[in-house]
C-alpha cells in the first residue's frame, strides 16, 4: 500500500497487491519500469498515455523515485488527449465503439480507389503503365496509415482530438497524403531530368542564381528545418513536425505552380536548371526525414 502525506483522504492510499496476492496494473509497471531501465540505461523515460491516467503515473513516478533515487528525474509522463470519432470514442482496450483496425481498413479502401482513379489520369497524360492491384492496394494501406497518424499528431499532444476520416485523406491542404503527393512530386520532377540524389553534386555558386520571391521562400524554409525539430524535441510536441511540413509543402507548391517562371526541366541555363533540381531534391529530402520521424512512410510515386 502506498500513500501520499499531502493528498486528499480518498487519495491518499493505492493498491499494489490484491489481498491474494496478486498484482495490479501498479505493480506490473513497477517492474516493468525497473526491467526498461536496466536494459536501455535510459536518461529519459517517456511515458505516451491518455492524460486520464496522469494520477496513476504521478504515483509510479515516486514509487520508482523511492525504489530506485538513482532514477530521480528520469521519468516523465506525456499525457495526449482523447481521439473521438462522430459515432463515439476510440479506446485500444475496449471493443464497443471503435475497432482501429476497421478504422484502417475502410480507410485504406478509400484510398486505394482515389488512387486508382488519379492513376488513371496521370497515365493517359504521360503514356504510364496501368497500376497493378497489388500496387494499387499498398498504396491505399500507405496512404491509409499517413492519413490518420498525420491527423492525429498534427494536433497538440493535450488535445482531444475527433478524428474526421474524410478529412484526413485529402490530397490538397494540412493532411497526410498531400504531404505524400508533394514528396512523390519531387521524385517524378528527379526523374523526368535523369537526375539521381547519388548523382547530383552540391553547388553554393549556382544557388546564386536563385532569384525569385518563390524560390527564395523555399530555401529559407530549408533553413528552419534544424530550429524547428530541436523545438519540437524539446517541448515532446510531434505537431509542431507536422507544421513544418506543411510550411515547405505550401511554399515549394507555390513555386512549382509557377511553371513558364520556374523552367525546370526546359531551363536553358545550365546553373540555373541545377539550382532549382537541387531544390526539389533537398525538398523531398526535408519532407521524407521529417515525415519518418512521425512514423509515416512515403511513396515513390502517386
Amino acid at each position: 500500500m502506498y500513500s501520499r502525506k499531502n493528498a486528499p483522504e480518498n487519495e491518499r492510499k493505492k493498491v499494489l497487491l490484491r489481498a491474494n496476492g496478486t498484482s495490479v496494473y501498479m505493480t506490473q509497471d513497477i517492474g516493468t519500469a525497473a526491467n526498461r531501465l536496466e536494459k536501455y540505461k535510459a536518461k529519459k523515460m517517456i511515458y505516451v498515455v491518455a492524460d486520464e491516467q496522469n494520477r496513476h503515473f504521478q504515483i509510479l513516478f515516486k514509487l520508482m523515485e523511492k525504489l530506485l533515487p538513482q532514477s530521480k528525474d528520469t521519468w516523465y509522463h506525456l499525457g495526449y488527449g482523447l481521439v473521438l470519432l462522430p459515432e463515439g470514442r476510440m479506446k485500444s482496450r475496449e471493443g464497443t465503439v471503435v475497432d482501429a483496425d476497421d478504422l484502417i481498413e475502410d480507410l485504406a479502401q478509400i484510398a486505394e480507389k482515389t488512387t486508382k482513379e488519379k492513376w488513371e489520369k496521370k497515365s493517359e497524360k504521360e503514356h504510364l503503365p496501368p497500376l497493378s492491384a497489388e500496387e494499387a492496394k499498398r498504396r491505399g494501406e500507405k496512404v491509409a496509415m499517413a492519413a490518420i497518424k498525420f491527423y492525429i499528431l498534427s494536433f497538440g499532444p493535450g488535445t482531444t482530438v475527433t478524428f474526421d476520416p474524410e478529412a484526413s485523406l485529402q490530397f490538397s491542404g494540412k493532411a497526410g497524403p498531400y504531404m505524400l503527393y508533394q514528396y512523390a512530386r519531387t521524385r517524378s520532377i528527379l526523374r523526368k531530368a535523369n537526375a539521381t540524389p547519388e548523382s547530383m553534386k552540391f553547388d553554393s555558386a549556382c544557388l546564386n542564381k536563385l532569384s525569385t520571391d518563390e524560390e527564395h521562400a523555399v530555401v529559407a524554409s530549408l533553413f528552419q528545418i534544424p530550429r524547428e525539430l530541436d523545438f519540437a524535441s524539446k517541448k515532446l510536441d510531434p505537431s509542431k513536425i507536422c507544421d513544418l511540413i506543411y510550411g515547405i509543402c505550401q511554399v515549394f507548391n507555390a513555386f512549382y505552380k509557377l511553371k513558364d517562371k520556374h523552367q525546370i526541366l526546359n531551363c536553358a541555363d545550365p546553373e540555373l536548371k541545377q539550382a532549382r533540381l537541387l531544390i526539389v531534391l533537398a525538398v523531398g529530402n526535408a519532407i521524407k526525414t521529417c515525415l519518418t520521424l512521425l512514423g509515416i512512410e512515403v511513396l515513390e510515386q502517386m
